[in-house]
């Protein structure tokens, strides 16, 4: 048994409900970190990047291209159920009242954690390691106002559509449901100390942010292609 196969299946689709901050940049590019405190691989913590759109299945589709959780279980699950690149990394947040600040950390310490361990050794790309000590990734952030209903039901499918391909070639095709509610985010700070680990997103480039609390997301069964 590998190590992988040693964490628990979880097949699509996925539940899950939380709280997060999506940041809607310059080029039609997405930032969103999230704090998912159910999910059906357990809580787990996220940061991911979209920096566009590419073709799949002769359509264009949003794809996620960088992407760092805080569970193993879902990095293996989110690559074999939707093909989401998904990197093991250590995640520092603190919440007073609206404003909160997350940090990012490479797994220095992975050694000491026998799952990022086993599987560190037979996919060393799945958990972030960097040489350097701190965080590659800061937040700061800050909602307020009042806060409104969203849905994905009410935006066009264009939107919303993603596609992934992963490094063995196979592509799945997937289009998440979530509804919530949303407020007007302020960034105080945004950081990439290391742009080896994360694309280099600045304060500058966002455009408009919002805060969802709370929010529930669905991840469907994707469609495979051959």
């Amino acid at each position: 048994m590998t190590p992988t196969e040693s964490i628990a299946e979880l097949p699509a689709p996925w539940s899950l409900t939380g709280t997060g901050l999506i940041m809607v940049l310059k080029g039609q590019r997405l930032l969103m970190v999230v704090d998912y405190q159910t999910a059906d691989c357990g809580p787990y913590q996220e940061l991911l990047y979209i920096p566009g759109k590419a073709v799949f299945g002769g359509q264009k589709r949003y794809t996620i291209s960088d992407i760092y959780v805080s569970s193993m279980s879902s990095v293996v699950n989110g690559r074999r159920n939707w093909g989401i690149p998904k990197i093991l990394a250590e995640f520092k947040r603190t919440e007073n009242g609206a404003r909160v600040q997350v940090q990012l950390e490479a797994m220095a310490g992975a050694g000491n954690k026998p799952t990022a361990k086993q599987v560190s050794a037979e996919f060393p790309q799945w958990v972030a390691e960097s040489q350097s000590e701190g965080p590659f990734f800061k937040v700061d952030y800050e909602a307020y106002g009042p806060s409104i209903p969203i849905s994905t039901a009410y935006i066009p499918a264009l939107f919303t559509r993603l596609g992934q391909t992963t490094e063995h070639g196979d592509t799945f095709l997937y289009k998440p449901h979530a509804q919530g509610r949303a407020t007007v985010a302020k960034i105080h700070d945004l950081q990439v100390l290391d742009t080896q680990l994360f694309p280099d997103v600045q304060r500058k480039d966002v455009l408009m942010a919002f805060a969802l609390s709370p929010f529930a997301m669905v991840f469907p069964i994707p469609e495979k292609l051959a």
